[in-house]
């Protein structure tokens, strides 16, 4: 076997060719990418929900695999129409290729290319099982069987005595992971983003969240005009791939005002709302679906197919239809019973955990340092997928929509987490910062729509061809 690339992966698990038992038992923190040659023939895998992205592009006689974009392309790099509009509707590079010539590996999937023909299929797909759960269980059992594979998770991840985290001061999810590797005896360095500065609702309850959970030492980075400029101009440097969330201002501040690339192992929390359907959009797409489909496509044109087309339309405000998406990726979603599962599952491979996950997996990942995250893992992910419409309702009026992640809030519970319900939100504020004038006076390379989500996404990209000399032309 000649390794040809390697992320958080230990050769010996795939030496007999097994992918099934890699995917189904090996491996199951879904963190990880590995390619390799044997018997003229190059394997090249991504783990379980493509948390760490795996690009391939051929050079000369030689196929080069790389976690960023920046050592596969070149000036005369052709942009990828289809591949731009899915960046600037989800903000990742991650689903098609941004640039032609470029390929990408499918997340739970495995590609052999034949070394001398250069033909390439997939050879494997992973097909995510919902859990067995019995229907009589209640929130407490589904809690504690919850808290067990939570910290299951966390313990099959640790390499080091000490890590950072990146600690929301109002989120459930990062403070049940601090928790966690406070119990298994891990010191935890966190780091906060105050997206709205020192006002922000993070910047007050982060402390004290902090305190409760046991970490060692808190990292607050409040967000002011300054700071924001020169984050905003870093993050390309940061991620070395065009990222299209706003948020990844906040990442690239976090990045370059606090010790955060400094740790070796580094833990988020993302995904545990997308995994568990409690996304906004993911609920209006459930709700829309079980209107007839007459009366559906009356409303909107976004709403007339399934729900997973209604899903992907909605939340690309129509730059963007399932037929669009990687046969892989859709043959994972629509293979997995029931609209809740199909909806989470193209949350994490599709709208939401893809890109919200890459915020800061991609600056860790490329430092070549060691990301982790509990609520990627899968047997997390499969119990969720598993629970019941009557584990997932709430009626709480701080709740805007039906569906909540009631059995994650009850262990939160459990560790002392003190809740706040009013929220400042999560995403950069633009106007206040000024950046939605940054990104007035640029052409964007095809029409878009006029979402300050959508302008900030192609303003990155414009950016990052900019700085990497590469020449569009005229598409």
């Amino acid at each position: 076997m000649q390794v040809l690339f390697n992320y958080n992966f230990n050769p010996e698990d795939i030496a007999d060719l097994n992918f099934q038992a890699l995917y189904e038992m090996r491996r199951r923190d879904s963190c990880f990418a590995f390619a390799f040659e044997k018997d003229n023939r190059i394997y090249a895998l991504r783990d379980h929900f493509g948390t760490v992205p795996l690009y391939f592009s051929l050079r000369g006689d030689e196929i080069v695999f790389s976690t960023t974009l920046d050592q596969l392309i070149t000036p005369e790099s052709q942009l990828d129409v289809k591949g731009y509009k899915a960046y600037v509707a989800f903000g990742t590079a991650k689903i098609l290729p941004l640039f032609k010539g470029i390929g990408i590996v499918p997340p739970a999937s495995v590609i052999e290319i034949d070394r001398r023909s250069k033909e390439m299929k997939v050879c494997y797909t992973y097909r995510f099982k919902k859990c067995k759960l019995s229907r009589f269980c209640t929130i407490g059992e589904l809690a504690e069987l919850l808290d067990r594979l939570l910290l299951q998770a966390v313990k099959r991840t640790i390499k080091y005595h000490r890590v950072g985290l990146y600690f929301s001061g109002i989120g459930t999810d990062s403070f049940i992971t601090a928790a966690y590797l406070r119990r298994l005896g891990v010191e935890v360095n966190a780091y906060t983003c105050s997206r709205w500065g020192q006002e922000g609702s993070e910047a007050r309850y982060a402390p004290e969240n902090a305190e409760r959970a046991g970490v060692k030492k808190l990292f607050v980075d409040a967000l002011n005009p300054e700071k924001v400029r020169e984050a905003l101009n870093k993050v390309i440097d940061v991620y070395k791939v065009p990222h299209g969330l706003p948020e990844s201002v906040g990442i690239a501040s976090l990045w370059l005002h606090t010790p955060l690339s400094t740790e070796k192992q580094i833990y988020g929390a993302q995904g545990a709302d997308t995994i568990t359907c409690t996304v906004g959009v993911q609920n209006v797409a459930y709700v829309y679906s079980f209107i007839p489909h007459f009366i559906r496509s009356r409303i909107s044109n976004r709403l007339s197919g399934d729900v997973i087309d209604s899903y992907i339309k909605i939340y690309s405000k129509s730059l963007l239809n399932s037929s669009d998406m990687p046969p892989t990726i859709m043959g994972i979603i629509q293979s997995t019973p029931g609209k809740i599962q199909k909806l989470s599952l193209a949350g994490m491979l599709i709208c939401h955990s893809l890109g919200d996950g890459e915020l800061l997996s991609a600056p860790v990942i490329n430092s070549g340092r060691l990301y982790s995250n509990p609520f990627y893992d899968v047997d997390v992910a499969e119990l969720l997928l598993g629970l019941s419409l009557r584990h997932r309702l709430s009626f709480k009026p701080s709740v805007r929509q039906f569906l909540d992640k009631v059995v994650i809030r009850a262990i939160a519970k459990k560790y002392c987490y003190k809740e706040v319900v009013k929220k400042k939100g999560f995403t950069i504020p633009l106007e206040i910062y000024g950046i939605d004038k940054e990104l007035e006076g640029f052409e964007a390379p095809t029409n878009i729509p006029t979402d300050s989500r959508f302008r900030f996404a192609a303003y990155v990209f414009h950016q990052y061809c900019k700085f990497r000399n590469i020449k569009l032309g005229v598409i």
